[in-house]
């Protein structure tokens, strides 16, 4: 790189080991009912926290706005029958989509948020006919109507009844919907004992493949906070410590559900005493930090050249008292155009300039006023779940359809199909498809329209495929510098 720094964030609440999982959920760039909810989150659960995360640290009135956008978008995908769809517009309502959906709807009520009563109700009868076929369910539909019993716990529309059957087969739930029936035992105040046994059951091969084990460990999290078990502390380290290496836990679900146990740990935690600061030391250079009684953080940042050796960095912490701290390491990538990776799919971008009878020609060059066949290819070497793709725009295009397939580009047909869309959402800036689930490797292509509307010359980022819920699976195309000129006519008039 070519310039670095070192920042550490020292704080008297441990929701600041949450920073990068507050990072992750609020620059996500998907809008699915999941998503939506997860991106509330960090103002839902953590908004009396806001002076530990700088992230947060917004006006209230801003803050409401927020939750209040969130909401609506979460309402926009209720379908007919009261579920909530997993994309907007979506006619088929998905149950774990609208377990998670609800949380967010009781959550926003309880914050001021405008949430018509109607549609809520609506939402939790839809939530308790699913929770019907509990006693037939098996695997993941299990997890389903487990998270279903905890939602209906949290509206105040608890079905003990259902508990029991679940918690009759609480051998054959995974560790995920263990945890969340604990929690919905726990949240109507049901028997302490029960919560407890469905939390210490254990079975053979005892792994989340779905919602991943970090999930499944936070949840446990907050129902031992629930019952005041002294494991929490020790569950919270082990989660805590279950981080991905840059910070969070690896995707939406996971870190939404980390941010819950956060917050709820932080509610029942004991307040910082303040007074005496603490004192960090970097490169030999002291400097004190002084933390108020209540939840709060400071950070102190240093730069330094890459190239060079790091500073050294230590602590001195008032006596009795517990502080936590983040340290971070960065540094700026040369310049210039970014080679292409593949960590489980490929992706390479096209552009051709598009005549009014729709045939194509090579890009260049590239006028204000030119229509463009944005193509790219993709290469799925196995099956996959939950794909998102995310073209960034150059800076000088506009997308004006996201749904073109050239009467004349053949380039491509022989080897690849063309994708199909679950969804798909043009912004300003980028446009994006996302797939459900592919069932087995082969290449596809997509196709859409955009329009030149200013001249210049631009770095275009790298297109990018990944598993929206296993980020680590995922695919770039080449950053590309891309020049475009002002049409003959515009070019005259500017003279």
């Amino acid at each position: 790189g070519t310039h670095g720094n070192l920042k550490v964030t020292l704080s008297n609440s441990r929701v600041i080991e949450g920073a990068e999982a507050v990072m992750h959920l609020l620059r996500y760039p998907y809008g699915c009912a999941e998503q939506t909810m997860s991106s509330m989150l960090p103002w839902l659960t953590l908004r009396d926290l806001k002076q530990v995360l700088p992230d947060l640290n917004k006006p209230d009135g801003e803050i409401a706005d927020m939750i209040q956008k969130g909401t609506d978008r979460l309402l926009s995908m209720q379908t007919g029958a009261g579920g909530l769809a997993y994309w907007p517009g979506g006619t088929e309502a998905s149950l774990w989509a609208s377990a998670h959906g609800t949380l967010g709807l009781v959550m926003a009520t309880r914050s001021g948020a405008n949430v018509p009563a109607a549609r809520l109700d609506a939402l939790t009868k839809w939530l308790s006919t699913a929770l019907r076929e509990a006693g037939d369910a098996n695997g993941w539909a299990l997890t389903e109507r487990a998270y279903a019993a905890y939602a209906l716990a949290l509206a105040g529309k608890a079905e003990p009844g259902y508990h029991e059957v679940l918690f009759e087969k609480r051998q054959e739930l995974a560790p995920s919907a263990r945890n969340l029936l604990a929690l919905a035992i726990t949240e109507s105040e049901g028997p302490a004992e029960m919560a407890k046994t469905v939390l210490n059951t254990v079975r053979p091969n005892d792994a989340d493949w779905w919602w991943g084990n970090e999930s499944a460990q936070a949840m446990r999290v907050m129902a031992l906070l629930k019952l005041k078990d002294p494991e929490a502390d020790a569950a919270m380290g082990r989660l805590l410590a279950a981080r991905s290496p840059r910070g969070d836990w690896r995707n939406t679900i996971s870190n939404a559900w980390v941010l819950m146990a956060l917050s709820r740990e932080a509610a029942v935690s004991p307040p910082w005493q303040g007074g005496q600061p603490a004192v960090l030391t970097l490169d030999g250079k002291a400097q004190e930090v002084s933390l108020p009684a209540t939840p709060a953080s400071q950070t102190v940042t240093l730069d330094f050249k890459p190239g060079t050796g790091l500073p050294e960095l230590s602590a001195t912490v008032p006596a009795g008292q517990r502080l936590f701290a983040k340290v971070e390491l960065s540094s700026r990538a040369k310049p210039g155009p970014q080679a292409a990776r593949q960590a489980g799919f490929g992706i390479a971008r096209t552009w051709h300039k598009v005549a009014p009878d729709g045939t194509l020609s090579p890009a260049g060059p590239l006028r204000t006023g030119d229509l463009v066949q944005v193509t790219l290819k993709l290469d799925l070497p196995r099956e996959a779940e939950y794909l998102a793709i995310d073209d960034p725009l150059p800076a000088t295009f506009e997308a004006v359809n996201p749904n073109f397939t050239s009467m004349a580009s053949n380039e491509v047909a022989n080897v690849a199909q063309n994708w199909m869309s679950d969804f798909t959402e043009m912004r300003r800036d980028r446009v994006l498809f996302f797939r459900d689930y592919v069932g087995g490797k082969g290449n596809f292509k997509l196709s859409y329209l955009a329009r030149v509307v200013a001249e210049g010359t631009v770095t275009v980022p790298a297109a990018r495929i990944e598993m929206m819920y296993d980020p680590a699976r995922f695919g770039l195309s080449t950053s590309e510098v891309l020049t475009t000129e002002a049409a003959p006519d515009e070019a005259v008039a500017g003279r």
